[in-house]
């Protein structure tokens, strides 16, 4: 199953969330339904990773906008997700599909051959961690999304090409639960589609994946783009929220 991953820092929680705007969950099917699927239990998972996610036009805004963050949820009964990783992420247009209806060209198994001309690094954290909220069981309602990873903007026009993610990951550390993953029957109606392999660095994929997290990205509409935040007031708030955090919480540490 497609393993991905991401998080958000003790500042960015904080303050980051003004900047990320409107929402979209891909595939649109699960945005108030389960997945049907897993990741698998993260726990002990262990390694390093290459995966691409690739996701349909018709799941994303019809006209161009800019891409401010995304995040995962949990299965619902399976527990918090808390998992760390060490790497980067990279967005691009996509030539290929997630499908190879009407003579789509299917998401390719090297990885290379997926990538779009403007291949982005939106987000290159030395180590995060990635935590999902737990939810019980109940019906086939999901758990909320965990909170939105921030991505540098990136601006993304479908008439470009199909939205691909792409994570390089150098380390990964799983503690507990597991992703909701979404399955697609066959090769002709997949809005959303993945690859994996491990160790990062092969150029091939043993084969799609045939399913892929669902995922909630936030951005903002066409020409407006997310407000920056100056550095040194970042770092401002960053140093008194992680002072005030540890004062406060001291011996606490990341379940």
């Amino acid at each position: 199953m497609t393993r991905s991953l991401f998080y958000v820092t003790i500042g960015a929680i904080i303050f980051g969330a003004q900047a990320f705007g409107q929402i979209v969950v891909v595939p649109n099917a699960n945005t108030t339904v389960v997945g049907g699927d897993t990741s698998g239990n993260l726990a002990g998972a262990s390694g390093s990773y290459e995966i691409q996610e690739i996701f349909g036009n018709g799941q994303m805004p019809p006209t161009p906008i800019t891409i401010t963050g995304f995040a995962w949820r949990a299965v619902p009964g399976t527990g918090p997700v808390s998992v760390t990783v060490t790497g980067a992420i990279y967005l691009s247009s996509s030539p290929n599909y997630p499908n190879n209806a009407s003579g789509h060209t299917l998401i390719s198994t090297t990885f290379a051959a997926n990538v779009g001309a403007d291949n982005t690094l939106v987000a290159s954290p030395s180590s995060f961690v990635i935590t999902d909220p737990a939810c019980p069981v109940s019906g086939t309602t999901p758990c909320q999304f965990g909170p939105p990873i921030p991505l540098t903007p990136f601006y993304f026009n479908p008439a470009n090409g199909r939205l691909l993610m792409d994570l390089k990951l150098t380390s990964v550390t799983g503690t507990s639960g597991q992703w909701d993953v979404q399955d697609c029957p066959s090769s002709t109606n997949c809005t959303a589609n993945g690859i994996a392999v491990s160790p990062l660095g092969t150029a091939t994929a043993p084969a799609v994946q045939f399913s892929s997290n669902v995922t909630e990205f936030t951005y903002t509409a066409s020409g407006v783009s997310a407000t920056p935040v100056p550095a040194s007031i970042l770092l401002t708030l960053a140093g008194l929220a992680c002072v005030a955090f540890f004062a406060a919480r001291r011996g606490w540490k990341l379940a």
